[in-house]
């Protein structure tokens, strides 16, 4: 009798296991089911539908002044991690114009960091003439470095501004007040470019003032500008 009663237990248990898989893996989708389909709330998104006809086309090299991505680094020769570096007889905090614009026209046009103190430990005192910066040794260090386009030397501003708009930076050299303001140089170097809204803008790297703000017609032609290089990348 208990025999017959175990065995009772056993079948009934094995019913009631059958009954539990049957209910649970009849939910399983069969393999010849319709795939997921797209959510209804996500089938009417207008994002969904697109044709990249659509999209706007990249600006052309005459839309921009500058490569796209690309910003004008700020480095001062008096920075504390190279104002003290011997350069030029001195220190670039007291002569490095040059070396610090060539710095940041380099970084500019490459995309790649270039802090005046690592320049002045690759070109040394190459880049100087009779002691003094020389924008043209400068420009063509750079060409054979980076692969970038240095022009000669030239001597107007409209070919400096227009070299601006065109997408160059131009080393320009300079003497007495930067736009009338402000301390009169000797002898000094800035750089000058076009930011994106089209202004024309001046990396003065012994003045953070100067160096961070537009300049009108009036500020530029009142300054004595002796000479100027452009840079640029090569189209």
């Amino acid at each position: 009798m208990r025999r017959n009663g175990y065995i009772k237990c056993l079948a009934v248990a094995a019913l009631f296991a059958a009954i539990i898989g049957y209910s649970v893996f009849s939910d399983v989708p069969q393999t010849d089911a319709e795939p997921p389909r797209t959510p209804v709330w996500l089938e009417d998104e207008p994002y969904l539908d697109f044709d990249a006809n659509d999209l706007p086309a990249p600006a052309t090299e005459a839309q921009r002044a500058i490569p796209t991505g690309y910003n004008m680094p700020l480095y001062l020769q008096d920075d504390p991690q190279w104002g003290g570096i011997e350069y030029a007889g001195s220190s670039i905090a007291q002569a490095g114009c040059g070396l610090v614009c060539a710095a940041m026209a380099i970084e500019y046009l490459t995309n790649q960091i270039t802090y005046p103190r690592d320049l002045a430990a690759v070109v040394g005192d190459t880049c100087l003439t009779d002691g003094v910066n020389d924008p043209g040794k400068f420009c063509a260090y750079a060409e054979e470095a980076y692969g970038l386009d240095g022009s000669e030397i030239y001597w107007t501003l409209d070919e400096a501004l227009a070299e601006c708009a065109d997408g160059a930076v131009v080393f320009a050299g300079m003497t007495g007040q930067l736009g009338g303001q402000g301390n009169g140089y000797g002898g000094h170097v800035v750089l000058l470019w076009q930011s994106f809204d089209g202004d024309v803008r001046i990396r003065d790297p012994k003045s953070g003032d100067n160096s961070q703000r537009p300049y009108s017609d009036e500020e530029l032609n009142a300054t004595q500008w002796l000479y100027f290089y452009s840079l640029r990348s090569i189209k």
